[in-house]
């Protein structure tokens, strides 16, 4: 049974636990009640109720929690404050009540102590301690089941707090108990049933699979029966919890089917994109190819243009040097008669 907050608090098979745990003490309540780990102030309704009691004061460490419970439950007689159950601010002998509803747990192994002290002192000495711790059994089957609660430090067994509880209290009665499935029987028939049952077992049932659930005092104290709270049937239950998370699994289920189609459909529309990515670049490596053809062709033409020029530029080197062959020996030609007739005019000129 752990803290209930303002959403949980409307789940009815949670807060029939919770009631349960607090109608169960309603015949020792009395005088000024504290509760301590109040939580968000809900038990103040029932334990207020009873007219033995004078005074409610709900204290909790959480002061969102206090403050939640100040907005919705305050009134005369019932209030709240943040406070530790290891140095409480209260005066000595301020309680004729004193309730810790599974808290122990919450508090390290060797502060117990201190906590129990501490309770003793707010308590008066024919004040009455009432609580509930979970059971080690229950403890350690709620682990396998919804893995480790950090915040259940010390585990409980029957021997252990009993001889936690008797080092402070003289009377300790502890009992346990649990939220279980049962098969209810009613008869019809008889008017005048009394509600006495006759409680049978399955043979795989652990009856230590719960809380144990304590009332202890330095006076003597009446001992309660065995108690059975109906909550509510198993279709109730179902209605609250199970036909949500089934509602829920097929909507988580509808939306999957729905993202799978889009994902397939996202799927579709990129592999033909893909496709014409790959159709383009095998036309564009197409016509790289055909153009490095017409490269190579037009390449291999110059080459074949330029061997012509180059040809035909070699014959004519060849031709200008024939002719610059000729000319000089035509120059040389005409240089040798124009010496002769120079020669012959001189000769003429002298005779």
């Amino acid at each position: 049974m752990e803290r209930l907050d303002e959403e949980l608090i409307k789940k009815n098979y949670l807060i029939n636990e919770h009631f349960a745990r607090y109608d169960c003490f309603s015949n020792y309540y009395k005088g000024v009640v504290v509760d301590c780990a109040c939580g968000i102030g809900y038990a103040s309704k029932i334990i207020i109720k009873n007219e033995c009691v004078s005074q409610y004061l709900g204290v909790d460490i959480s002061s969102e929690s206090v403050e939640i419970a100040n907005r919705n439950y305050k009134k005369e007689n019932v209030s709240f404050i943040n406070s530790s159950l290891l140095d409480l601010d209260l005066k000595a002998d301020f309680a004729d009540c004193f309730i810790c509803m599974e808290t122990l747990e919450h508090i390290d192994v060797n502060m117990l102590d201190q906590a129990l002290l501490e309770i003793l002192r707010v308590l008066t000495d024919n004040g009455i301690f009432i609580g509930s711790v979970p059971t080690k059994e229950f403890d350690d089957r709620c682990k396998e089941v919804y893995g480790n609660n950090p915040y259940h430090v010390t585990r409980f067994t029957e021997l252990f707090l009993r001889n936690l509880l008797e080092k402070y209290f003289k009377y300790v009665n502890i009992s346990i108990i649990g939220c279980q499935v049962i098969s209810h029987l009613k008869s019809i028939e008889n008017k005048q049933s009394d509600n006495n049952y006759d409680i049978k077992f399955h043979n795989k049932y652990d009856i230590n699979h719960g809380s144990f659930i304590f009332q202890c005092s330095n006076e003597k104290i009446d001992i309660e029966s065995d108690k059975i709270y109906m909550s509510q049937s198993l279709v109730e239950y179902d209605e609250e919890q199970v036909i949500p998370l089934f509602l829920s699994m097929k909507n988580a289920e509808k939306l999957a089917l729905e993202r799978e189609a889009i994902i397939n459909e996202m799927s579709q529309a990129y592999e033909e994109k893909i496709d014409g990515i790959l159709m383009a670049l095998d036309y564009a490596e197409k016509l790289a190819l055909e153009r490095e053809v017409i490269i190579n062709e037009m390449s291999q033409a110059y080459e074949e243009r330029i061997g012509d020029i180059l040809v035909v530029l070699d014959n004519t080197e060849k031709m200008a040097l024939e002719r610059e062959k000729i000319i000089l020996n035509i120059s040389s030609s005409y240089e040798e008669k124009i010496e002769s007739l120079s020669q012959a005019l001189n000769n003429k000129h002298e005779s």
